[in-house]
């Protein structure tokens, strides 16, 4: 229980913020630690006025401020190399900010690049080539191989890397942002390669002008490949997960409800609904279809469970099905034959939307599902109970999904369907206490009435201009309140979420 002081400076600090002009409402809440020690945060709505005025910014120079910001990042990762060559530093895990093994990422980066030399790549662009995971293993393939990555450290050390090799002497490496591809000539490449690339970009839009001047330079008949794609759909599964697995055991159901909204909300990176694919060719006459594929591997982390890849054949649309063949098929699912033809890599020449009947990250759904069926009242250590007694009956997210030896899609089912999931995979939650016939939990992208009202992707640019107004008003308070009730951080929420954040911050 707060004592009368600390509720007389919780009130003055709702006071201070409210009387900010891009303040709308204040909301003072009691959050606990790991180690169970407490702190409030303030969280903010932001004003109507502020909204107005950061609308220009969010199109105009906020992406470009997303990109340096990102570039800055990159360049400290790549910084101090353990040596000049390839590797996996910076791929941490969400769950506990230490490198994921390096046993796991080899079979991630094997099965990318199988998946990849299946589409016969002889000519390749590859945006984002970072330090050179693919380029060392493509390259040598390929007749001409030309990456390009924003991050200057990144291109100065693999250009001492491949200057030492002579089977990669042939490959061309340029110091440039991703949409930039001046001085690439329309179809000079058969096969443009963005893997694990664009969750680094600003907005959808940004990855819409990447994917148009791509096709531009892709042959007819080449292909664009993306791969490493987060699944905006399982965004609050995965976020789920995370706080599950670092919430304090006393803490409250209510408490870790807000963190997770919260985590959805503050989402930095762009996570995309594998529909916005599925719709280019409609949009891009230059694509006329998108697979959309299930990540392999043994692995069960993040990366299996949560990202999947996406294939765009670049054709002549006079060489497809019309226009209306294209998208009726995209909408309808058509999956009559196409399995063997995309295990073979013989992409289909018309927009077919793939659902795999596989299992996609099982378990987490299953513990979405418990928690929107918990008591706010109760504790997190009696869902970490429930979570751990289905966890341990050897029913794993990747018992049913692929495996690095598997073609490119998973029992797919011949025939049509009423339309393709939100999820863009079937689930299926086999676990006792649910029902067989599960559907997505209530802030889950689901297949009701308003589906085709959700966003397609997050928003990277709009988490940043709220951050930094959060940034502000914390200096802001400090100017003109003592230390001693001062909010650890001061954070400013979306004025239309993901998930319903108002009944949480409380």
């Amino acid at each position: 229980m707060q004592s009368t002081s600390a509720v007389q400076g919780t009130d003055k600090i709702k006071t201070i913020l409210q009387g900010h002009p891009c303040v709308g409402s204040v909301s003072i809440v009691e959050e606990q630690g790991p180690e169970g020690r407490g702190y409030s945060v303030a969280y903010v709505f932001p004003s109507p006025a502020w909204l107005k005025a950061t609308t220009f910014e969010t199109a105009a120079s906020g992406p470009e401020k997303q990109i340096n910001s990102w570039q800055r990042i990159f360049d400290r990762t790549y910084r101090n190399p353990s040596e000049n060559a390839p590797d996996f530093v910076g791929w941490t895990s969400s769950y506990t900010n230490q490198p994921l093994p390096a046993g796991e990422m080899r079979e991630w980066l094997d099965a990318t690049i199988a998946r990849i030399v299946a589409l016969e790549p002889r000519r390749v662009l590859e945006i984002g080539c970072g330090i050179g995971l693919l380029v060392e293993a493509l390259a040598p393939r390929c007749t001409a191989y030309c990456g390009t990555d924003f991050s200057d450290i990144a291109i100065q050390r693999l250009r001492q890397f491949t200057a030492a090799r002579p089977a990669l002497g042939h490959v061309e490496l340029l110091r440039r942002d991703a949409a930039d591809f001046d001085g690439l000539a329309p179809g000079s490449v058969d096969t443009v390669v963005l893997n694990s690339v664009i969750q680094y970009f600003p907005n959808l839009d940004y990855l819409e002008i990447v994917l148009e001047r791509a096709a531009q330079v892709v042959e007819y008949g080449g292909h664009i490949f993306i791969g490493d794609v987060r699944h905006l759909g399982l965004l609050p599964a995965f976020h789920c997960s995370v706080q599950v697995s670092k919430a304090p055991p006393t803490s409250t159901i209510r408490s870790l409800k807000r963190k997770i909204a919260l985590a959805i909300d503050q989402e930095k990176e762009l996570v995309v609904d594998p529909q916005f694919f599925m719709s280019l060719a409609a949009r891009n006459p230059r694509i006329a279809g998108a697979a959309i594929l299930l990540k392999k591997g043994y692995a069960n982390n993040e990366l299996t469970r949560y990202r999947y890849d996406v294939v765009l054949q670049v054709d002549d649309a006079r060489g497809s099905a019309s226009r209306e063949e294209v998208m009726r098929d995209a909408a309808e699912g058509v999956l009559a034959d196409a399995g063997t033809r995309l295990g073979q890599c013989d992409l289909p020449r018309r927009g077919l939307g793939l659902s795999d009947d596989v299992a996609l990250a099982r378990n987490d759904c299953a513990v979405l599902r418990l928690l929107e069926s918990a008591d706010d009242r109760d504790l997190v250590q009696d869902l970490q109970a429930r979570v751990a007694a289905f966890e341990n009956t050897g029913l794993t997210d990747r018992e049913a999904s692929l495996q690095p030896s598997d073609p490119a899609v998973h029992n797919p089912r011949a025939g049509r369907r009423g339309g393709p999931s939100r999820l863009g995979f079937d689930m299926r939650v086999p676990e006792p206490e649910l029902s067989s016939n599960w559907v997505p939990p209530q802030f889950q992208y689901g297949e009701g009435a308003n589906a085709a009202s959700k966003p397609l992707a997050t928003d990277p640019v709009a988490v940043a201009l709220r951050n930094q107004l959060g940034f502000a008003l914390g200096q802001f308070l400090r100017s003109r309140f003592p230390d001693p009730y001062l909010p650890a951080a001061v954070i400013v929420l979306s004025d239309n979420p993901v998930v319903p954040l108002c009944e949480w911050m409380k």
